[in-house]
């Protein structure tokens, strides 16, 4: 179930609702306890204390939209892309499966729910 929390004002999601986006790597980060991250962070030859915890609050257009309109925000454009697969770098083949997964979302519109980027322009007034 998707709710406004009453302390913070952002949204909060049951993980078992659908709500957010349709992403493989984006959806699941939020069932996986911060501890993982950091050891993520180990496989990939980076610094463990660089993994910081999550907050999807502005992560689908109607978030987005609804928090700009409580900003005095509109939204001009918002547009969904799908980026390199850098946190599947850690081996090649994990990294071209990636690659593919891109290039297959990008390529038609009618996956767009697929990409995990959300890209907007906002105008004040």
């Amino acid at each position: 179930m998707c709710a406004i929390s009453p302390h913070t004002g952002y949204r909060t999601a049951d993980p078992s609702s659908g709500c957010g986006s349709k992403h493989s790597i984006a959806d699941p980060l939020h069932l996986r306890p911060h501890r993982f991250h950091p050891f993520v962070n180990r496989i990939r030859g980076r610094a463990e204390a660089d993994a910081f915890p999550t907050r999807y609050h502005a992560n689908t257009y109607s978030a987005v939209q609804r928090l700009a309109a409580a900003s005095g925000f509109t939204v001009e454009k918002l547009d969904r892309i799908e980026g390199r697969p850098e946190v599947l770098r850690m081996t090649w083949p994990t990294y071209l499966l990636g690659a593919a997964y891109e290039r297959l979302v990008n390529a038609w519109d009618g996956l767009a729910l697929f990409r995990v980027l959300l890209v907007g322009e906002l105008r004040k007034g």
